[in-house]
């Protein structure tokens, strides 16, 4: 028995499908944080410049708001009605993204509104041109948009200090590495993050050629990202390294930037599907 959503087959049914768990669930536990740590509105940003939404951050605005997604995620996650699920998500996601960053506080989850917004529009071409491949270019727009991303972020690292950024980077990391840590102290109290700090920071002062490298490499790695849009094998490939990179910088700097390595991980390499592959096979072997 063949299992099908929309007109493809098992397998490529399957990879679509624990992607759009996964993201919804990252995107999810996201906007349910920034709706309920959102608090007053001082700094309007985003679509907030145009209007403030402050009924929709009340208390029962923002049931109503939790709600919303929870209709608009099962409609995506099923397959329903999807220019409007893809159309509400991307509009609700700009709009509680905006409020939070209105707060004060910049939690880095842009991301999410134009990923949803290429979905909406491969789904707005396949209604309009019954040629176009919607399997495909579902997933390769939000890869290209993780991919430029990653491309811009390295093009601001050269225009704002050049070639010489690995260099300075070397020479300044121990004091970005304490900032990290010290945010953690401050925000907790916890002193064993303030030595862990220090710690790190010592040790890498004394290998500076070798951070230089590091440097180098990730620089290298953003710059070139979109070629992770050229194949698939090309994908999963920068997927594991782009995800050793946060590793890296997570483990030295204290800082996770989840509203890029969720999706990152969710488009590039698709854990729950390798998961179900995985689980397919034992099970195979294991009726063999």
């Amino acid at each position: 028995m063949q299992l099908k959503w929309g007109n493809e087959n098992t397998l490529a049914g399957w990879y679509w499908l624990c992607i759009k768990i996964l993201f919804t669930w990252y995107w999810f536990l996201q906007m349910r944080s920034m709706i309920r740590s959102s608090g007053s509105y001082l700094y309007p940003a985003g679509i907030c410049k145009l209007y403030h939404f402050n009924f929709l951050f009340t208390g029962p605005g923002k049931w109503t708001l939790v709600l919303l997604l929870l209709v608009c995620a099962a409609l995506y996650i099923s397959e329903k009605r999807m220019l409007l699920a893809t159309g509400a998500l991307t509009l609700l996601t700009c709009l509680i993204i905006s409020r939070s960053e209105s707060t004060g506080v910049l939690l880095r989850a842009t991301a999410y509104t134009p990923l949803f917004a290429v979905q909406f529009i491969a789904y707005l071409f396949a209604k309009f041109n019954t040629g176009f491949n919607l399997a495909f270019y579902r997933q390769q727009y939000a890869v290209q948009i993780i991919a430029a991303i990653y491309t811009v972020a390295a093009i601001s690292k050269l225009s704002a200090s050049g070639l010489s950024w690995p260099q300075d980077g070397s020479s300044l990391f121990a004091i970005q590495m304490l900032k990290g840590f010290s945010a953690e102290y401050f925000d907790t109290a916890n002193v064993s993050a303030l030595q862990k700090g220090h710690l790190l920071a010592n040790g890498l002062l004394a290998h500076k050629q070798e951070l230089k490298l590091l440097l180098w490499g990730s620089l290298l790695l953003e710059l070139f990202c979109f070629t992770a849009t050229l194949h698939p094998r090309l994908k999963l490939i920068y997927g594991i390294a782009l995800t050793l990179m946060h590793l890296g910088i997570y483990l030295s700097m204290n800082i996770l930037i989840g509203g890029l390595v969720y999706p990152m991980l969710t488009f590039f390499i698709n854990p729950l599907y390798l998961f179900y592959l995985l689980i397919q096979k034992l099970r195979s072997t294991t009726a063999a």
